[in-house]
């Protein structure tokens, strides 16, 4: 659309996909865009929902980043933030949600992504008055603590610039 450009972006195998606005190429160093992300984790009374904003910044423009003894120029280093987390089950409520971050991506005319770096950590609490009441509900063994919806740490670069 435009200056802005989208991709389908899956932020860990345990959650579903979205299509995200990853860059508006004609916007200044520093400017934000916020686009809601909500998904269903399961089915029936263990159903759960999870929902956040997910905010992309703009933190340099017209930088220059060599990878694998690549230059590229033009690039784009955007930040993601994932805020006000909330994973919530249908009788129960809203659960303690952690959030904890560092996501990285790095943009060039012409080849697109060309690195992303993604710490990514969201996990849950259960305390063990809640552990107790769903394991009633469920008639089943829920143990209290604290419990990863997902755990990401890796780096992907592109490999050449030849196609």
């Amino acid at each position: 659309v435009g200056n802005d450009y989208f991709q389908y972006t899956v932020l860990s195998a345990q959650l579903p996909g979205f299509k995200e606005k990853y860059l508006i190429d004609n916007a200044s160093s520093g400017i934000s865009w916020i686009m809601p992300y909500s998904a269903n984790l399961g089915t029936g009374t263990t159903a759960a929902s999870i929902s956040a904003n997910i905010v992309n910044t703009i933190e340099e423009k017209g930088s220059a980043i060599t990878l694998n003894g690549v230059n590229y120029s033009n690039v784009y280093k955007v930040k993601t933030e994932i805020l006000n987390a909330s994973v919530t089950l249908p009788t129960i409520g809203s659960l303690p949600t952690t959030v904890t971050q560092n996501i990285h991506s790095y943009y060039t005319p012409k080849y697109g992504l060309i690195k992303r770096d993604r710490q990514l950590n969201i996990s849950v609490t259960i305390s063990p008055l809640l552990a107790l009441a769903l394991s009633t509900q469920l008639g089943m063994n829920i143990p209290s603590g604290n419990f990863p919806l997902t755990n990401t740490n890796k780096t992907v670069t592109l490999l050449s610039k030849n196609f």
